[in-house]
This record gives structure tokens, C-alpha cells and sequence, in this order.
């Protein structure tokens, strides 16, 4: 599987690596949660293991050998998409060759949820993500873009019982018709079947159908605020230059937003799909390098510039004076303040 990279940006797709099998035996092992999922086992020589899985990053930590003291990891790799922290015992046991008492649990069938079974890591499945800051204008514009750009897409969103719990997905002809920070969009066409049984079923199968892509937006449930932050403040009683920060002033009110999806490895349809979506993000989102700057001097950091996607409105607003920045921060102490700003350069 190629990953392939979106502009300016690291890879967005993610195939978990096939994991080289540890053919450990283990006397004990129980365990789950999410975030982080947790595993305590023993060996048979009555050593104790320890398996955490959070962030993507999967790890087995084994207690050394009698009369060695501390503790070895065996593995320590990233295994998940960002931000993943679900996985089940008998995914652990059979992605990475372990057995208990000579025994490793089956992985249940499809459909059986008896087992809180977390998303597919075997490879089999590559995962698609990006994480930007946005306003609820350049939101609105992006999804009636892709509406416009992928004839026979459907938007759907979540319908929710009265203790929150979502119990079918409802059709939404336009993009002022969502109500929820929580849309989906079916890209490929929709049957009338298909989308009866959206109403009917809590979830989508993705592999079901054609591609589905998940957006966390921010602003359609509830109004975007001001997120809280006293450098402003403080800068202006340390040295009285009165700056502007970006979400924390009523004319630059921006928060996350967020894309997800997921598609059989091997299924290259899909993956041009997910392409082209790519390349549209792209156009709405350009890539920009992060600069800072000495506030009070002027000077450019010497520290590391870096380089990410942001909405073009929120740099407009900042290129429109030059007290307005993207953030600020204090890099000294209260008694010898030294407050450093950033600013968004866009990339040619």
C-alpha cells in the first residue's frame, strides 16, 4: 500500500504495520478499557507483564528474570491511527502471537459484539485523518464543495434518543439543514434502501456501501466562543502593548475541525476517492509555516518553524493589522516576562 501524502503536510493515511509474532506463552492475562486499554498478565515463571495501548501506540512491558532488576520492553511501536486507544484482549493475543495456557482467543465474527472489539489494526484496514482549525463559514463552504464536487453524495447526522444515544442517522439535503457537530458523508450515491436502513441502524458499515467520511465540526449545535487565554492580558500590564489574538476576539472565532475515514487496504477505488477529497481539503485548507516572534523587539525566534493547513480566513484576519497574531506566549517568568507571538506564512 503506497501512503500517500497530502500537500506540504505528513501522510494523513495510516496501514498499521503487520507485527512480528512473540510466540509468548502466557499462565494469565485480563484487561481492556479504552484510552488507554490495559493488560496485566503473569508468565509462567511468575513474571509480571503489563500491555498498554493508547494514542496509537501499543506497548508490552515485561518484569526481568530472577535476580535481574527492572523491567524490559518488548514493544513499543505505533500500531493505531492518532488519537485510537480501543483494542480487546483476543485482538492483542492474535496481532501479536500470544497465547494463554497454550490457547489464543479467537477473534469473534463479524457482527458478534459480545467482545468490545476495537478498530481493525491487522493491515488489513488503512485509516484516513487530518485535524485543522477552521471557521464555521469556511466549514459551511468546504462541505457544500464536496456536496458539489461528488454528484450523488449524501449528508447525514446522528438522531439521538433522550439519553444521548444515537439510534439511527437522518438525511441532510443541504448544509444549513445539519443541526450536529457530528456529520457524515456517503460519498459514491446512496440507494433509497440504503438510506432507509440509515434511519433504522445506529451505525454505518462502511464496507457495505461507498466511502464514508466523518467530520467533529464546530459551530452548526452550538455557537463557536472565545477560548480563554490571559497572555493578552498580561502582556498588556507588563508592558502596555495592546495586541489581538486570534479566537479570543468576536471577529476571528475559529475551533476544530476534524476528518476521518477508513477503507479496505487493498481497495483502490476508494483510495481515489479519499484522493480527490484530499486534494479538495488541500484547496480550502493551504499549508502555511508557523513563525514566531520576539513581541516587544520584533525579532524572529530562533526556535524551529513549522509547517501546517489552516483556514485561509484566520490568516486573513491576521495579515489585516499588525498587532493581530495567532498565538502568544510567555517563554520567560512573571518577574522577567518574555512574550513571544506567532504568525502564519502562506507556503507558494
Amino acid at each position: 500500500m503506497k501512503h500517500f501524502r497530502s500537500s506540504y503536510s505528513l501522510s494523513r493515511y495510516f496501514t498499521p504495520p503487520k507485527p512480528v509474532p512473540l510466540y509468548l506463552d502466557l499462565a494469565r492475562l485480563e484487561g481492556g478499557g479504552s484510552a488507554p486499554a490495559q493488560f496485566y498478565g503473569e508468565t509462567h515463571d511468575g513474571r509480571d507483564v503489563y500491555i498498554r495501548y493508547r494514542g496509537g501506540n501499543f506497548s508490552i512491558t515485561l518484569e526481568n528474570e530472577a535476580g535481574v532488576e527492572g523491567e524490559t520492553r518488548i514493544v513499543d511501536t505505533a500500531i493505531g491511527p492518532p488519537l485510537d486507544g480501543l483494542i480487546s484482549l483476543e485482538q492483542v493475543c492474535n496481532y501479536f502471537g500470544i497465547t494463554i495456557n497454550g490457547v489464543c482467543p479467537p477473534l469473534p465474527a463479524p457482527g458478534d459484539t459480545s467482545s468490545e472489539q476495537g478498530r481493525d489494526l491487522s493491515g488489513a484496514t488503512t485509516f484516513y485523518s487530518a485535524w485543522l482549525s477552521s471557521t464555521l463559514d469556511t466549514q459551511r463552504r468546504f462541505l457544500a464543495s464536496l456536496l458539489a464536487a461528488f454528484p450523488g453524495a449524501t449528508l447525514i447526522e446522528p438522531i439521538l434518543d433522550d439519553q444521548f444515544r444515537t439510534v439511527g442517522h437522518r438525511a441532510c439535503p443541504t448544509v444549513e439543514s445539519l443541526t450536529r457537530d457530528d456529520a457524515r458523508m456517503i460519498l459514491g450515491g446512496l440507494t433509497a434502501e440504503a438510506i432507509t436502513k440509515l434511519t433504522q441502524e445506529p451505525l454505518w458499515d462502511y464496507q457495505t456501501g461507498d466511502c464514508m467520511i466523518q467530520f467533529v465540526t464546530c459551530g452548526f449545535q452550538y455557537p463557536i466562543t472565545k477560548y480563554g487565554n490571559g497572555d493578552a492580558e498580561n502582556m498588556l500590564r507588563a508592558t502596555g502593548k495592546t495586541i489581538l489574538v486570534a479566537g479570543q476576539v468576536d471577529d476571528c472565532l475559529y475551533g476544530s475541525f476534524s476528518v476521518h475515514s477508513e477503507f479496505r487496504t487493498e481497495d483502490a477505488n476508494r483510495q481515489g476517492i479519499l484522493q480527490k477529497f484530499d486534494q479538495l481539503l488541500d484547496e480550502f485548507f493551504p499549508a502555511y509555516r508557523v513563525e514566531y516572534f520576539d513581541l516587544l523587539t520584533g525579532r524572529k525566534e530562533p526556535e524551529e518553524s513549522f509547517i501546517m493547513h489552516f483556514d485561509p480566513e484566520i490568516a486573513g484576519w491576521l495579515d489585516a493589522g499588525a498587532d493581530r497574531w495567532f498565538s502568544i506566549a510567555n517563554k520567560g517568568d512573571w518577574k522577567n516576562p518574555r512574550f513571544v507571538g506567532s504568525r502564519l506564512v502562506r507556503l507558494a
